[in-house]
Parts: structure tokens; C-alpha cells; sequence
């Protein structure tokens, strides 16, 4: 009887230690993110692969967003430039529309029923109905285009220097700006723009780095590091960010990338 306690009580023991474990792990790979950052110390965090989805190649990915089991994936390049919908899993173009070839085809962002697109130096901004996906509207933009996202509101924009600029979807007019900057010096070439909890965050351009944002002030509250990805994917720079934020997932790409990569992030010094 006495042995079969103490046989009893191993099997617990080793059980709840299992539990421990397994219970770290998930806290080490759950997306956490500064609670109250330190502008002169922003910490860096490093990715962890969860997933990996098929990606178009031939992509030169300017804008990413996910939305209901989908992709919206604004491809750049002079003639090659499109709006497109693409199933997560399979990677397979569901619909596309493409761009006039004298538009460079840049960020991509949603706001109601609409879906909107930069363009670089063309100073339009391409508005889509959602369904059917036909061109509703084109806008006027007095900077170059790159990157877009929404906020609350309002939509982002970055221009590939330190700006942010804040407005109105319905006349594209600037509501406010921010200088994004770190440790009091601006940070440059933002590009691709992402809303993820209060942060936005931004590819800085021609570099495996994703800084994370406060919009109120324009800081720098910490990098998310890609290096470990973009080693393995050597066609083109980081760049796409999209979140799901009802599953509180993040996938990260690149221009040319073989993969969309679902990530975690593993940690901070």
C-alpha cells in the first residue's frame, strides 16, 4: 500500500513538473510587449518562427494586412504594381487588381468598408471598394507614399523619412503629425506600417529591424530584431507587418520572400 502512495505520488510530482515546464515555455513565446517603455532604453526583442505561409516570390511586398482569414498584399514596382487578396494558408491569390504601369504601388491599409493604397511618387492614393474589389476613388497625397495603417479613426502614413502623419480618410486631409525618434534623434526610411495593441509599428527601410512606436509622442519604445529571418530569405528586405488581433497573432515578410512568417517574440535583454 505504502509503495503504491509513493508510486502514486512520483507519477504527480513528475506530472505537475511537466506542467511547470510547459507553462514556461508559453509565457516565453507569448507575445509580450514594454508595459512602461524607457525612451533612452528601448529593449530588443528577437523573433521565434511559429508558422510559415506560402508567399509569392515574385512579390515586391509594399503593404501587408490581414483581415478575416485573408491577406491584403500591396505588391510594388513599376508595372508590376497591384492590389491583391490572398488565402493565408495557401498563399493562392483569391483576387487582384492591377495598377497602371506608371504607378509604383506602395502601403496598404483598411478602414470600413474600404481599402486604401499609396503610391510612391505619384501623389495618389487608389481607393477600393472591398466587394465587389473595384477602384472607388483616387485622392490626392502632397508627399511621396510608403507606408499605412489605421488608427482608431484616423489612417497613418509614412513617407520614408521620420514623419507620421495622422488623417482623415474620407478628404485625406492632415489631422496632426508625430517625429518619431529615438533617444531624441529621428529615426529615418519608415516604411511599412502596422496598428498592434498601442504601438505602431514600422519596417525601417533596407534594415532587419522593426521599431515600435508610440504615437503620442513619436518615441521609440523598443525593436523587434528579424535578423534570424532575413538570413534565410535573401532575395529582398524585411518589409510587411500584419496583425491579428482577434488571435493575437504576428506575421512578418519581406519584398521577394518565399514565406510570411507567423512570430513570437522570444525575449529581451
Amino acid at each position: 500500500m505504502k509503495q503504491r502512495i509513493r508510486y502514486l505520488f512520483h507519477i504527480c510530482r513528475v506530472f505537475f513538473c511537466i506542467l511547470f515546464v510547459l507553462k514556461g515555455s508559453a509565457v516565453a513565446a507569448s507575445l509580450t510587449w514594454p508595459a512602461l517603455p524607457d525612451p533612452q532604453s528601448p529593449p530588443t526583442f528577437w523573433c521565434h518562427i511559429e508558422k510559415r505561409f506560402p508567399h509569392d516570390p515574385s512579390a515586391f511586398t509594399q503593404g501587408l494586412v490581414f483581415d478575416n482569414g485573408l491577406f491584403w498584399e500591396g505588391p510594388g514596382l513599376f508595372g508590376a504594381s497591384d492590389l491583391r487578396k490572398v488565402d493565408v494558408n495557401s498563399g493562392k491569390v483569391i483576387e487582384r487588381l492591377s495598377l497602371p504601369p506608371h504607378l509604383f504601388g506602395e502601403g496598404v491599409a483598411l478602414s470600413e468598408n474600404q481599402v486604401y493604397q499609396l503610391t510612391w511618387r505619384s501623389h495618389e492614393v487608389r481607393v477600393y471598394d472591398r466587394n465587389p474589389l473595384v477602384l472607388h476613388d483616387r485622392l490626392f497625397w502632397p508627399y511621396q507614399g510608403w507606408g499605412i495603417t489605421s488608427y482608431d479613426s484616423s489612417l497613418v502614413i509614412s513617407i520614408g523619412t521620420e514623419m507620421l502623419y495622422f488623417v482623415d480618410p474620407a478628404g485625406f486631409k492632415i489631422q496632426s503629425e508625430v517625429k518619431v525618434n529615438v533617444k531624441g534623434k529621428p529615426l529615418q526610411r519608415l516604411n511599412e506600417l502596422e496598428l498592434v495593441d498601442r504601438y505602431i509599428l514600422a519596417n525601417v527601410w533596407q534594415t532587419p529591424r522593426i521599431a515600435l512606436i508610440l504615437p503620442e509622442s513619436g518615441q521609440v519604445a523598443a525593436w523587434i530584431d528579424l535578423s534570424v529571418i532575413a538570413e534565410n530569405e535573401p532575395a529582398g528586405v524585411a518589409n510587411g507587418i500584419a496583425w491579428d488581433a482577434e488571435n493575437r497573432r504576428l506575421f512578418v515578410t519581406g519584398k521577394k520572400w518565399s514565406w510570411i512568417y507567423e512570430v513570437t517574440l522570444t525575449g529581451s535583454p
